[in-house]
């Protein structure tokens, strides 16, 4: 994790991940089979965090191997995923 996403809400770091990545809303909403305006509403803090299912999916389409790089918790021992990416289900 980096300093940059340190103390950040989940929402905050979406955003932060998606623009480092060069995503635009609209593109990462549509992967999740959401609206730009949810994804927008969920990084400004107007909804509440995903459900682990949906932060998955978020992951998958921001590249994120790691899904704490996204709660900011550490990871369990549980390791969930498909293909090649695995996550930790906290």
């Amino acid at each position: 994790m980096t300093d940059e996403l340190a103390g950040r809400t989940i929402g905050e770091r979406i955003q932060i991940i998606r623009e480092r990545r060069g995503k635009s809303r609209p593109v990462v909403a549509g992967l999740v089979g959401r609206s730009a305006e949810w994804l927008k509403a969920v990084e400004k803090g107007g909804l509440h965090p995903p459900r682990w299912e949906k932060l998955v999916q978020l992951a998958d389409a921001l590249g994120v191997q790691d899904l704490s790089e996204l709660t900011g918790e550490k990871p369990s021992t549980t390791m969930v995923g498909r293909g090649s990416q695995r996550w930790f289900r906290p």
